[in-house]
């Protein structure tokens, strides 16, 4: 019974031995370093993530914010009738107000479906994959192209509206210093987007 029960505590000697053995081997501590590497990575992944999306909210909602405000509050100059054009100055307002709330709102999501949409559109394309991938990236970059368009063009209207085709004296000073310096600002932006593409093109 004795000699039994010392051959039970070497063979279970042997195999808790072989089993330290296994988990400090290279390719054991190759695995653990390559799940923590990994791990770490979508740590700062998530947290880029959350530091961009702070900083596109609180660059876009205070305008985004003003804009409503004043296209629907305000009653000095904002439904000041442009002359034949359709378009009054609380009507860009509003559509600037709520182009900015959509942005917001797209953004969040591409952020939040940021992997979905990377393993969907950037994988390497198969025989079946190819085609919906490379329509999903066509319609991706036709409608950037056109909001781009659109967000040239509605500036400057607005600046035509406000500068030549409405009496601006007439404005409150709360909206006349807003809607200055968002036009400005704008048209900044607008004409620094502008010049970039027009570098990488050439």
């Amino acid at each position: 019974m004795l000699s039994i029960s010392t051959n039970n505590i070497n063979i279970q000697s042997t195999n808790d031995y072989s089993n330290i053995e296994s988990q400090n081997s290279p390719s054991s501590l190759s695995t653990r370093h390559t799940v923590e590497d990994i791990e770490s990575d979508k740590q700062l992944i998530t947290t880029i993530k959350f530091i961009a999306t702070l900083l596109v909210i609180a660059f876009i909602a205070p305008f985004t914010i003003c804009d409503l405000y004043f296209g629907f509050t305000d009653d000095s100059c904002a439904i000041e009738k442009p002359g034949k054009l359709a378009v009054d100055l609380r009507t860009y307002l509003v559509v600037c107000g709520l182009l900015g709330a959509a942005s917001i709102v797209v953004f969040v999501i591409c952020v939040c479906c940021f992997d979905v949409l990377e393993e969907f559109l950037v994988q390497q394309p198969t025989q079946q994959q190819e085609e919906p991938n490379f329509i999903m990236l066509l319609v991706f970059k036709v409608l950037t192209n056109v909001l781009r368009l659109f967000n040239v063009a509605w500036t400057i209207m607005g600046a035509i509206i406000f500068w030549k085709l409405i009496d601006n004296n007439n404005c409150n000073s709360g909206i006349y210093n807003y809607v200055f310096a968002q036009l400005i600002i704008r048209l900044i932006f607008t004409s620094s987007t502008l010049l970039k593409k027009e570098k990488k093109t050439n």
